[in-house]
């Protein structure tokens, strides 16, 4: 029988250590702090990220640090994690804006509801996948379909 996931909704701070949703809570104050030396020392050397859109890349410091370059005010804010063995759930909301070729296009902020799905391994982050009305953020930031 599988274990019964465990629903934690209230913060829970501390250092991550090997519970998983510790190791989650680390990692998105260290995505909204845009912190990619953090994120780094949170993940393990080749985490896996799925994006939105379905696009698989491996996390890095450049990675995050291009990613933040991109999107300067992105922010996640957890409302609900929901866990079973290393398996971490998150629900809450994605926010930013998008800054294209050095400027920031008009229009450009979105906001709307994500999930986040993460694998935790020996207190690290191992595969980081992002759930979310891609199409929206896009057409929110100005970039969506003409």
């Amino acid at each position: 029988m599988p274990p019964v996931p465990r629903n934690e909704s209230k913060p829970r701070r501390g250092p991550p250590g090997r519970d998983p949703v510790a190791t989650v809570r680390a990692y998105i104050d260290r995505i909204n702090a845009h912190d990619p030396e953090g994120l780094s020392k949170l993940a393990v050397a080749r985490a896996r990220f799925v994006d939105a859109s379905g696009g698989e890349f491996v996390l890095s410091r450049k990675a995050w640090a291009s990613y933040f370059a991109l999107f300067p005010d992105y922010r996640i804010r957890a409302e609900r994690f929901v866990s079973t063995g290393r398996a971490v759930a998150v629900f809450g909301v994605a926010s930013g804006s998008f800054r294209g070729r050095g400027r920031r296009a008009s229009g450009a902020a979105w906001r709307f509801p994500a999930a986040w799905y993460a694998v935790v391994r020996a207190g690290k982050v191992a595969e980081w996948r992002v759930y979310g009305d891609i199409e929206r953020m896009l057409e929110s930031a100005g970039l969506g379909r003409r």
